[in-house]
C-alpha cells in the first residue's frame, strides 16, 4: 500500500491506496474523519464504513442522508466521485461479532490495511451492561477480526481522555494505564452472569465516576495487549466541541462539548450547576481531534516502535482553559448574538459546590419554574416538556458532578509533539489553535448548534425577530423579579409588625397577670 513510486513523503501519499475500516462513522467524529480522508487524501482506495440500519430504513438510505449533510458540501463541489470509494458494511456494535455477516468479515480480512475504531456508547449512564457490550466487548471482538487481517498496518482506537478518572488527572499520562479489573474476567461474567455486574458495580469500578470511563479503560487494556501482533495507537480526545477550521468553522450536528452547557444556560433551560468559578474541563475542537488521528497514523508509519502502543491525550485546556466564569461571562453575549427561537427564558446562572445548597437552588430555580412552564404549555394546548428536560439534566449533572467541580486538564506532551510531523505541504492537517479564544470557541459552538442541531434559520432578519421576543421576555422577567422583591419585603414587614404586636400583647398580659398576683 501507500505510494508505489517510493516511500511516501506526505500524509496524502501515505494514504494513497489504503483500505480503511471505520466504525462509528455515523457519529460526529466518524463523519468528520470520513469527510477529511475523502477530501484531503483523494487517492484513498476504499473506505469500509460500518453502519447500523435505522428501525425503518436501510443502511443505503442512512448513507444517502449523511451524504446530503452540509458537512460534505465542499467535497460534493470539488470531488463528488470520491463518495463511490465508500463501501457500506451492515453492522451493530451491540451485536455478536459487531453484527457483521460472514461474507463481509471475509472481505474485510482480505482488504483492510487500517482500522479506525471510533464506535462507542458515549452516554454517561448507569447502564453498566450496555456500556460493557458496546464499548468493551465490541473492541475485543473487532480485535479478533483484526488478528485475521492479512495486510493490517494499524489499529487505532478512539478512547477518551477521561478513561482514567479513578486516579488524579495529572497522573493520567500518555501511556496505557493498567485497568483496575481484568477485562477477561469481566467479559466472562458479562457472558455467563450479567445480572451479577449490577450488584457489584461500585466495587468493580474502583473509583471511576461512572461506567463509561471504566468501560473505556478496559478497552484500552485490550488494545494494548495486541501491540505485538500489529501496530496500535490510542487517541484520547477530551470533551469534543464544534470544528475550529476544517472543513469550515462551526460544524456540529449534536449538542456536544462546552456547548452542551453554554447553550442550555443561554436558552434559559439550565439555571443551576454544581461547579465554581475556577473549574474547567479539558476539551478539543472536533477537527483538531480528527487531524490528530491522521497525523498519529502518519507518525506510526515513520516511527513504528514495534511492541509499543502510542497514546495521545488530545486536549487543549493547558493552552486555553475555559473556566466557569468564562461560560457565565460570554454565554449572554453569545446568545444575544445568536438569539434562538428556542429560548424559553432570559439567562440566569447560579452555581455552587455546597451540595445541600445546590439541591435547594435546583428545586427553586429549575424544578419549580419547569413545572410552571409545563402547566402553561399544557393549558395552551402544547406538549409539556420542561420537566422531562429537567429530569434529564438532573441525571447528567449527577453523573458529571465529579468532573464539573474540579479543574481537569490532562498531560498532553505527546499530542503537542504531533505538530512537528506536519510538513508545509500537509498544513491542512495542522493542530494549531492559534487565534482561538474563549469567546470565539463559544461563538462558533453556539452557531453550530443553532444551525445544524436545532436547524434554525440564523439569517439576520430571523435573529432580530428572536432578539425582540427575548427583549420582552427580559422585561417580563424583570417585572417578576421586582414583584417578588416587593412581595418579599411586604411579607417581612408584616412578619416584623406581627412580632411587635405579639410582644406588646405578651407584655400587657404579663403585667396584668403579675400585677393581679401581687
Amino acid at each position: 500500500m501507500g505510494n508505489s513510486k517510493g516511500p511516501p513523503t506526505s500524509i496524502p501519499e501515505y494514504f494513497a491506496g489504503q483500505s480503511i475500516f471505520i466504525t462509528g462513522g455515523t457519529g460526529l467524529m466518524g463523519k468528520l474523519l470520513l469527510e477529511k480522508i475523502l477530501r484531503c487524501c483523494p487517492d484513498i482506495r476504499t473506505i469500509y464504513l460500518l453502519i447500523r440500519p435505522k428501525k425503518f430504513g436501510t443502511i443505503q438510505q442512512r448513507w444517502e442522508e449523511i451524504m446530503t449533510l452540509p458537512l460534505f458540501d465542499i467535497l460534493r463541489e470539488t470531488n463528488r466521485d470520491s463518495f463511490s470509494k465508500v463501501h457500506l458494511v451492515r453492522g451493530d456494535i451491540a451485536e455478536e461479532n459487531l453484527g457483521i455477516s460472514q461474507q463481509d468479515t471475509e472481505m474485510l480480512i482480505e482488504n483492510v490495511t487500517i482500522i479506525y475504531h471510533a464506535a462507542a456508547m458515549i452516554q454517561f449512564t448507569d447502564n453498566l451492561y450496555e456500556l460493557l457490550i458496546q464499548n468493551t466487548r465490541a473492541t475485543y471482538q473487532l480485535l479478533g477480526i483484526a488478528k485475521r487481517m492479512v495486510n493490517l498496518q494499524l489499529f487505532l482506537y478512539v478512547s477518551t481522555a477521561y478513561s482514567n478518572m479513578n486516579i488524579p488527572c495529572d497522573e493520567a499520562e500518555e501511556r496505557v494505564i493498567p485497568s483496575c479489573q481484568d477485562w477477561r474476567v469481566i467479559l466472562q461474567v458479562l457472558e455467563k452472569e450479567p445480572t451479577t455486574l449490577g450488584s457489584l458495580k461500585e466495587m468493580l469500578m474502583c473509583g471511576h465516576p461512572n461506567s463509561y470511563t471504566w468501560s473505556k479503560s478496559m478497552s484500552e487494556q485490550i488494545v494494548d495487549e495486541h501491540k505485538n501482533l500489529f501496530p496500535t495507537v490510542i487517541i484520547r480526545p477530551a470533551i469534543v466541541g464544534a470544528t475550529y477550521r476544517e472543513p469550515f468553522q462551526g460544524w456540529a450536528d449534536i449538542l456536544c462539548g462546552l456547548s452542551a452547557i453554554s447553550v442550555p444556560v443561554g436558552l434559559g433551560l439550565m439555571r443551576v450547576a454544581y461547579t465554581r468559578d475556577e473549574c474547567y474541563q479539558d476539551y478539543i475542537p472536533a477537527d483538531i481531534a480528527i487531524s490528530a488521528i491522521l497525523v498519529a497514523t502518519w507518525r506510526k508509519y515513520l516511527e513504528p516502535r514495534k511492541g509499543e502502543t502510542d497514546v495521545y491525550n488530545v486536549g487543549i485546556s493547558k493552552q486555553l482553559p475555559i473556566k466557569t466564569y468564562h461560560l457565565k461571562k460570554y454565554s449572554e453575549e453569545v446568545t444575544r448574538e445568536y438569539a434562538s427561537q428556542n429560548t424559553i427564558w432570559p439567562m440566569h446562572f447560579l452555581f455552587t459546590t455546597n451540595e445541600n445548597l445546590y439541591y435547594l437552588l435546583f428545586i427553586m430555580f429549575q424544578v419549580i419554574p419547569a413545572g410552571i412552564m409545563d402547566s402553561l404549555l399544557y393549558l395552551t394546548g402544547h406538549k409539556p416538556m420542561l420537566m422531562h428536560l429537567t429530569k434529564k439534566m438532573s441525571n447528567v449533572l449527577r453523573m458529571f458532578k465529579r468532573f464539573s467541580s474540579n479543574q481537569i486538564e490532562f498531560p498532553n506532551d505527546n499530542f503537542l509533539q504531533l505538530e512537528k510531523y506536519v510538513s508545509e505541504k500537509d498544513k491542512v492537517f495542522s493542530m494549531s489553535i492559534e487565534g482561538l479564544t474563549e469567546l470565539l470557541f463559544m461563538r462558533f459552538g453556539m452557531r453550530a448548534v443553532l444551525k445544524y442541531y436545532f436547524k434554525e434559520d440564523i439569517s439576520e432578519d430571523k435573529l432580530n425577530r428572536n432578539r425582540r421576543r427575548i427583549f420582552w421576555l427580559k422585561i417580563f422577567d424583570k417585572c417578576l423579579i421586582y414583584t417578588f422583591y416587593i412581595l418579599g419585603c411586604w411579607l417581612i414587614l408584616r412578619l416584623l409588625s406581627s412580632i411587635e404586636v405579639v410582644r406588646s400583647v405578651s407584655y400587657i398580659t404579663y403585667k396584668a397577670f403579675w400585677g393581679c398576683s401581687l
